[in-house]
Order: C-alpha cells, then structure tokens, then sequence
C-alpha cells in the first residue's frame, strides 16, 4: 500500500512539474504575441512597415498559448463551471455529479487527443505549412493540440481517482 501511495505521489508531482513548465512556455506565448504585435501595430503606423507574417504567427501561437496551459488550468480549477449546480447537490451526489463531467471531460478530451495526433502525424507528412508569408512548419503548432490535451487527460484521470474515492467514502461535498 506504501508504494501506490508513494507512486501517486511521485506521478502526481511530475505530472504537476510537466504542468507548471508549460504553462511557463505558455505564457512567453503571450509575452511574445503582445511584443510582436505592439512591434507590428509601431511599425505600420509610425513607420508604415508592418512586421511580415506577424498575423499568421499569432493565428498559430494562440493554439500553442491556450492548449499548454489546460491542464494546469484543470488542476487549479480555473476552468468554468457551474456552481449554481453544485451548491444544490450535497456529499456523494456532488461527488457523483463530478465524476460524471470529469468523464466527460475525458471522452471529449481523449478524442480531441486522437485527433490531435492524426493530425500532426498528417503534417509531418506533407510538411505542412503555417501560412503562406513565413513558410513555417506546422508541425510544431499542431503538436500542441495532443500534448495539451493528453496532459489535460491524465489530470482528469486523476481527479476521477480522487472523486471516485471521496464518493466511496461519502466525505462532504
């Protein structure tokens, strides 16, 4: 019993360190969209020499910037939910309530996963390109989309571990 414990903890600590870096990578995504995009509005407006391809670069940098910091946004619950619900439903429902949209969660996020990967193994492929200014793989872009997701599932997954225990346990709500 020890070692699962220990072994929980263990994953649950690095699947915590994966989250945390990538939301930092995240957020230099923004850090560099907002530079590049005050550089770009400077350089049309007072120098009328717009940064080429900056446009095409965000429109791709934003599925980097939102799909990297899911999980981490799961695990300290700042997604949106429905507390209205919550506060009406008590002890092993609110559990069972719970569980039910983590499963769902899942599902959805489990294909998002699959097709995720077809279609960054579609790019590599064909070496796709993001745009048609800069000439930059896609491949990089859309390997966002199974990693966010796939991290975003193993959250889930933990959490359905914690609720399915509280549920069996009956604890409070």
């Amino acid at each position: 019993m020890k070692h699962n414990s220990w072994r929980s903890a263990f994953t649950r600590l690095n699947l915590t360190s994966i989250e945390n870096l990538l939301t930092y990578v995240a957020m230099a995504g923004v850090m560099f969209m907002m530079l590049l995009t005050t550089a770009d509005v400077a350089g049309r407006y007072f120098l009328d020499r717009p940064i080429m391809g900056a446009v095409e670069l965000q429109e791709n940098m934003i599925v980097v910037v939102v799909l990297l910091g899911l999980a981490a946004s799961q695990r300290l619950g700042l997604q949106v939910s429905v507390d209205l619900v919550y506060s009406w439903v008590k002890g092993r429902s609110a559990h069972g309530l719970r569980l039910f949209w983590l499963l769902v969660l899942l599902l959805l996020f489990g294909l998002v996963t699959v097709s995720g990967v077809n279609f960054f193994l579609e790019d590599v492929a064909k070496g796709a390109y993001a745009g048609n200014i800069l000439r930059i793989p896609r491949a990089p872009f859309s390997f966002t989309v199974p990693l966010g997701s796939f991290l975003l599932c193993l959250r889930v997954v933990l959490q359905m571990k914690e609720e399915g225990a509280s549920l069996i346990r009956g604890k409070g709500s």
